[in-house]
């Protein structure tokens, strides 16, 4: 008699891959905060190299430069003027120049991620995402949440591609103000494609506290508190580390925290 073990189709375990025992420590950091709070500086001056910086903001070759001319980093610089918006062509068309903008974008993100090691630098995430949504609508607002499929789908597959590598990212965010029912609320949040944080490993919010920035004495490191303790005034707000998450909420500052000493926190043990 035929036995069911006789009868089976072949073995198909070669569909399915070993996992290797080993803890990679790169990180895929989305940062948020307001202006001045330190973020590209830390971004460009902590992260391991070569720094791959796609940069929009007109001021980032300056810091950029600085950096350089203080530490002798090797960062690498894709720039990108922001397109203005609301030029027209014929109704239904994308104006040319937003797709070609696009294109460029992506080809300085592929050039890092092919390069699979170091940091790849956006800054910003915000104005990333505007230039994918021009690409595709030729406008960046009042366009239905229907209609977001095919942006989804692209930023998506970048980030799927980045994570078949070893490079790490740090995703900067501008702040917006949060609306309820068409009014302004006092709270503010990254302004950032919406499955951001969900796509990042950690996610981060520099901020400032201008009082002790006030105080601060550079010539003697900082300023003293009236309990004598030292105080930094730049900040890092934990708001999720996934291969951590005992460091939720947890605020640190960036005098203490460069990207080496947050991945030992968040990878120790």
């Amino acid at each position: 008699m035929t036995t069911a073990a006789a009868t089976r189709t072949p073995t198909r375990d070669a569909v399915f891959a070993p996992v290797r025992g080993v803890i990679s420590h790169r990180e895929v950091i989305h940062l948020s905060g307001e202006t001045k709070t330190g973020k590209t500086t830390w971004a460009l001056a902590t992260t391991p190299e070569p720094v791959f910086y796609l940069c929009f903001d007109p001021n980032g070759k300056g810091i950029a430069e600085k950096v350089v001319a203080q530490t002798h980093r090797d960062i690498r610089i894709a720039y990108f003027s922001l397109k203005e918006h609301g030029l027209q062509t014929r109704k239904g068309d994308v104006p040319e120049e937003y797709i070609e903008q696009w294109k460029r974008v992506k080809e300085a993100w592929d050039t890092a991620v092919e390069h699979g090691a170091g940091t790849l630098v956006v800054d910003t995430w915000t104005e990333l995402y505007e230039e994918c949504r021009l690409a595709e609508f030729g406008k960046v607002d009042q366009v239905r949440e229907r209609y977001y499929g095919p942006i989804n789908a692209k930023l998506k597959l970048m980030m799927r591609d980045l994570y078949g590598t070893d490079l790490n990212a740090i995703l900067i965010s501008k702040m917006r103000w949060v609306y309820v029912d068409d009014k302004r609320t006092d709270k503010r949040e990254a302004a950032a494609w919406g499955d951001t944080d969900s796509e990042a490993l950690s996610v981060l919010e520099f901020w400032r506290d201008d009082a002790a920035l006030a105080a601060w004495k550079p010539d003697e490191g900082g300023h003293m508190d009236d309990a004598g303790n030292w105080v930094w005034p730049f900040h890092i707000y934990v708001q999720a580390a996934r291969n951590n998450m005992t460091l939720f909420s947890r605020d640190l500052t960036t005098d203490l925290i460069g990207f080496k000493e947050w991945t030992q926190l968040v990878y120790r043990g």
